[in-house]
């Protein structure tokens, strides 16, 4: 930097600023930053959907919990058949499960309903839609419990959720 005064020249060092110069992102940059987006989110991205029905013959890919939740992982998501009988008392240990149901009244020829004992969500979120059940209950992990619940009939109606 060049100043004049009283006739001289006199110059100062220019610092550099450490700030980021948005002159210097060009494409190559711009490249690795959005495939390094996309690998990120690619864990996000395989989410399973499974069927689960303890008719007999069943035409579902299940016919207990704990065969579902064994081959289930974080995100997805289990279609529970309607049935005569109930699925029993379940503990749910995949987070971020979605499980879906009939209905708890659905209005067709033959209303069978996915009916469930008590449900006990170990992992702190689950989410349910168009279940019957007992009661839920939803233990918090690291001090977050979340129940996502939706067209559900609870015979009880109790929801717990514990706090830390």
């Amino acid at each position: 930097m060049i100043i004049r005064q009283f006739g001289k020249e006199i110059r100062y060092p220019v610092k550099k600023s450490n700030s980021i110069n948005l002159n210097t992102i060009n494409m190559k940059n711009v490249k690795y930053i959005l495939l390094a987006f996309m690998i990120c989110m690619a864990g996000y991205a395989h989410a399973t959907v499974r069927t689960l029905n303890n008719n007999n013959p069943s035409p579902g890919q299940y016919t207990t919990w704990a065969n579902v939740e064994a081959a289930s992982s974080i995100g997805d998501t289990v279609y529970v058949s309607g049935s005569p009988l109930s699925y029993g008392d379940i503990t749910v240990n995949v987070y971020n499960l979605c499980i879906i149901g009939t209905g708890y009244n659905p209005q067709k020829q033959n209303p069978l309903v996915s009916e469930f004992g008590e449900i006990d969500a170990a992992v702190g979120q689950i989410r349910m839609i168009g279940l019957k059940c007992k009661s839920v209950d939803v233990q918090p992990i690291f001090g977050v419990a979340a129940l996502h619940a939706s067209y559900c009939h609870m015979v009880r109606g109790h929801i717990f959720i514990y706090r830390l």
